[in-house]
């Protein structure tokens, strides 16, 4: 009995330990699995493989010159510096080529015929964008490649680019850029490395929309170019990103302000000399479109190849706003005048040829005296410009009557049909309203000449515009 409480007591005492070695079995098998199951990875022993003895570092010379096939997908125009001549955008590159030193029997590794590896781990080519002001693709060392089984290599990538652009703002704000980006080997020349375009233009369908450029065009061309330092060729793929701006945010904005602007121009000559404004008004506009002006020359390059023609219109606009306040300048000197007398050539050129040509009746709103007060043989030297009427009472430029000529004339009525001379108030009142009358015409001549040019001008302008 002391036998069997002894056995039953061994067997208890000994159960945990086979449990124990059970567990630690299962724990052993379980690895053994996963190791072998790891090892039975077909990927796994191809980059084991096929990476044992490989040097990134150095190009593969199977056939003497590694083709390299480019491509890029336009993602997004981000920004183009117009002032820095700089163009900003997100580009997917694209690169296809064939090491030989990464082939293997798709057959010996249960048929898969590509895997991918991280692209640090392999030799990549060194392409490099020609005209970059930023960094160029050190980044791609993270970006996997997919590597197939005759020794095809395909690296995809995107890339955030920074190249200088040439820009010709001539017709800015409908004007269309284009910028090139020029990709080849930095370091390989051509018989070492050939670089040929995949497609003849670059992708654009999956394009995200810019709010001031449309992608018109991205045509690619390839290049082989001889330099002075070296005397193999370097080809190189050119794509040429063509670009158009959308100018109804400058139209409204810009142009149409400044255009309504020059347009109040007028406003200087419609203002009668007795209210003062006329140079203010002047002046007003004249800093207007200095202020638009500057804001052009903001958004533009500080280049001297090429001038905008928006540039040149705002000039033209000012020059005529300046002629528009030498105008009123030269009316207000004019119009307060009042001790001398018009020299004969310009009562002349104004009262006979140009009063006519602005619509202005000189012969009946040039003066306040009636001829009726005076006969023509006695006041001869006075009567130059001066209203030829019948009537009783005449009617100054202003449209108030004289008195004097009120008086001169009952005077003459009342002396039995003697012609009297002007008095001495009468005669001081004769040039100051042939003054006047001149300040007038100057005035509707200015007037005239600005809205023809004006007019002129700017169907001009929207004539290069149109035909660029």
């Amino acid at each position: 009995m002391h036998r069997n409480a002894a056995f039953k007591l061994s067997l208890t005492v000994g159960q945990p330990r086979k449990v124990a070695t059970l567990t630690m079995a299962k724990f052993w098998v379980f690895t053994c699995l996963l190791v072998s199951s790891g090892m039975a990875d077909p990927s796994m022993s191809i980059s084991k493989n096929i990476l044992e003895k490989y040097d990134e570092g150095l190009r593969p010379r199977c056939n003497g010159t590694v083709r390299v096939t480019f491509d890029i997908a336009v993602r997004q125009i981000i920004e183009l510096d117009e002032p820095k001549q700089i163009v900003k955008l997100n580009l997917w590159i694209r690169m296809k080529w064939n090491d030989c030193r990464l082939h293997w029997n798709a057959d010996d590794y249960g048929g898969m015929e590509s895997i991918v590896i991280p692209a640090s781990r392999i030799w990549v080519p060194d392409m490099t964008l020609y005209d970059r002001v930023s960094r160029g693709f050190e980044e791609i060392g993270g970006i996997r490649a997919v590597v197939q089984s005759d020794g095809s290599v395909v690296h995809n990538f995107p890339a955030l680019i920074e190249s200088s652009c040439k820009m010709n703002v001539k017709y800015f704000p409908f004007d269309r850029q284009e910028c090139k980006l020029i990709f080849s080997s930095w370091v390989h020349d051509g018989l070492q490395i050939d670089v040929v375009n995949k497609n003849p233009q670059a992708d654009l369908s999956n394009m995200a929309t810019n709010v001031e450029w449309n992608v018109v065009n991205v045509p690619a061309v390839r290049h082989v170019v001889k330099y002075d330092c070296c005397v193999a060729p370097y080809p190189d793929v050119t794509y040429y990103v063509e670009l158009q701006r959308k100018s109804m945010y400058y139209i409204f904005q810009i142009i149409v302000p400044c255009s309504l602007i020059s347009a109040l121009g007028i406003l200087s000559f419609i203002l009668p000399p007795e209210s003062g404004e006329k140079v203010s008004v002047g002046v007003t506009i004249l800093l207007s479109q200095a202020v638009f002006l500057m804001l052009i020359g903001d958004l533009l390059p500080p280049s001297s190849e090429t001038l905008p023609l928006i540039a040149i219109y705002f000039d033209f606009s000012m020059v005529l706003v300046g002629f528009a306040c030498l105008t009123a300048v030269v009316t207000l000197n004019t119009f307060h005048r009042k001790d001398e007398d018009i020299p004969n050539w310009i009562r002349f050129l104004s009262f006979r040829i140009l009063s006519k040509i602005v619509f202005v009746n000189a012969n009946s709103k040039g003066v306040g005296v009636s001829s009726a007060a005076y006969n023509n043989s006695r006041i001869a030297p006075f009567k130059h410009g001066i209203i030829k009427t019948n009537k009783t009472a005449d009617v100054t430029e202003t449209g108030i009557k004289s008195d004097d000529a009120a008086g001169a004339t009952s005077n003459s009525s009342n002396n039995n049909g003697n012609k009297m001379p002007p008095s001495g108030a009468e005669r001081h009142e004769l040039p100051s309203q042939e003054w006047r009358m001149l300040a007038l015409i100057i005035d509707r001549v200015g007037l005239a000449l600005y809205i023809v040019t004006y007019f002129l001008g700017t169907v001009a302008f929207a004539l290069l515009f149109a035909l660029q």
